[in-house]
């Protein structure tokens, strides 16, 4: 017998938050009936049995038991079944609880979660919540039954991630040429160079940045309202590949 992966999930989460989980399976002693117990422990004709939507996708349990102390458990039951009324959460089918420790009611999808429930004529559910879901519907995660209520399922906005840039990332050196001094030359430079090309400039594709790449530059830089120095750095390099070419 195993619990329901939805219901565990619930489970985990409300111990991450302190939150007293009383079980999901039922001890077969004491249970002899309902969702506590899985399939293969009882007759086909359990309630918890009946009709499509309890149709098993597995030997699960499918109901657990919600500590009502060291929270405001109280204040959720009445909030839980406001919702389960209203169609917020559905594939429940019956929950057992007191809203004031003492008045134990029953709701249940069949007596479309009457407003004050039915008294209910068992024993216990004082201090803890009783809640059994559909066995279709066991694995479904149940973790916003709690997160929702404590405000815990929505995730803190994060900025968005800016995008990459879909071109070659600068290579982390300025291109520049000044008359006697030693031209700049490599791979970088080439790449640059082989773009201006594609864009329709005049320019050699050798990897030299010489004379005619630096006129290349400033032309370019003037034409995309840059600063115009002729100075291949960060700005120039990204506009030959994101700049509208004209």
């Amino acid at each position: 017998m195993s619990e329901a992966p939805g219901l565990t999930a619930l489970k985990n989460f409300m111990q991450s938050k302190g939150i007293a989980c009383l079980g999901i399976i039922g001890d077969p002693r004491t249970h002899s009936y309902g969702y506590h117990l899985a399939p293969s422990l009882l007759p086909s004709t359990d309630y918890s049995l009946r009709g499509e939507a309890n149709r098993p996708v597995g030997d699960h349990s499918c109901a657990i038991d919600i500590g009502m102390s060291g929270w405001d458990g109280r204040g959720w039951l009445r909030w839980f079944i406001e919702r389960c009324r209203n169609d917020v959460y559905s594939g429940i089918y019956e929950v057992i609880g007191s809203y004031d420790g003492r008045s134990v009611r029953y709701w249940s999808d069949g007596t479309n979660w009457n407003t004050d429930g039915v008294p209910y004529t068992g024993s216990g559910h004082d201090t803890w919540v009783h809640v059994g879901i559909y066995r279709s519907t066991a694995l479904q995660d149940r973790t916003n039954w709690i997160a929702d209520f404590l405000g815990a399922s929505v995730p803190t906005p994060q900025p968005p991630k800016p995008p990459a840039p879909s071109y070659p990332a600068w290579p982390g050196r300025e291109f520049s040429y000044a008359p006697g001094r030693p031209q700049m030359h490599g791979g970088d430079v080439q790449t640059w160079q082989t773009r201006m090309a594609q864009r329709g400039w005049s320019i050699g594709v050798d990897g030299w940045y010489g004379p005619q790449s630096a006129g290349v530059a400033r032309a370019f830089q003037q034409e995309k309202h840059l600063q115009v120095d002729g100075v291949v750095g960060p700005q120039t390099w990204a506009a030959a590949w994101t700049a509208p070419v004209t």
